[in-house]
């Protein structure tokens, strides 16, 4: 016998199954875990469309203010007190502006959204779940993630092991995301997809 709860917005499901009952006191910190999950997808979705549909004129401005593209580029940080601090950095303006490009946009952009998405749900999702049913997090589970999980390895260890365990353990991704062996890729549609599957998923609870 398995107990439930969701969380749902406009366009969007998540289900949370246990195969035990869900005491009263465990539904408000659950529940939080929950939509601060959703909440950070979400904003990191939006600041991901955003960077991607005005690229161009993000690179135009950026060019105008890089006098050598040959040169570090320096990082001027603002503080709330009106005061400025220049951090140099081992970025060179040409590096910088490669990062615009269509491969450079579709290997770091959506290869850290990948990252920040699985982050999200590993901590402090998956331990404050695992906190209020009194598990272990692995107990906290997600065949979705877990592929998730396996797409990140590969992303940010292309090794030949990370390679395999992603086409031998992925449930869904491979196909979905028309996965190909070899350079680990993942585009701006591939990215489409992973939210559109994020707005109807499914978290188990395993307690026995």
């Amino acid at each position: 016998m398995s107990t439930s709860m969701e969380l749902n917005w406009a366009g969007g499901h998540l289900e949370l199954l246990s195969d035990a009952t869900i005491n009263t006191d465990q539904y408000p910190p659950v529940m939080d875990a929950l939509q601060q999950l959703v909440d950070e997808w979400h904003i990191t979705f939006v600041w991901f469309v955003a960077i991607a549909t005005h690229r161009e004129s993000i690179q135009e401005s950026f060019l105008i203010r890089l006098s050598n593209l040959d040169k570090p580029i320096t990082v001027a940080v603002v503080h709330p007190d009106g005061s400025r601090q220049d951090s140099p950095t081992m970025i060179t303006g040409r590096m910088a502006m490669a990062s615009f490009s269509d491969d450079g946009f579709e290997n770091l952009y959506a290869k850290s959204l990948v990252t920040s998405m699985y982050g999200f749900w590993e901590t402090p999702t998956r331990t404050e779940i695992a906190e209020a049913f009194h598990v272990d997090p692995h107990a906290v589970q997600s065949d979705f993630l877990n592929d998730l999980r396996l797409l990140r390895n590969w992303l940010i260890h292309p090794t030949a092991d990370a390679e395999r365990q992603y086409f031998r353990s992925a449930i869904q991704l491979p196909a979905l995301l028309r996965s190909q062996p070899g350079k680990p890729e993942i585009t701006f549609d591939g990215i489409l997809i992973l939210m559109h599957e994020l707005n109807d998923l499914t978290i188990r609870v395993v307690t026995k």
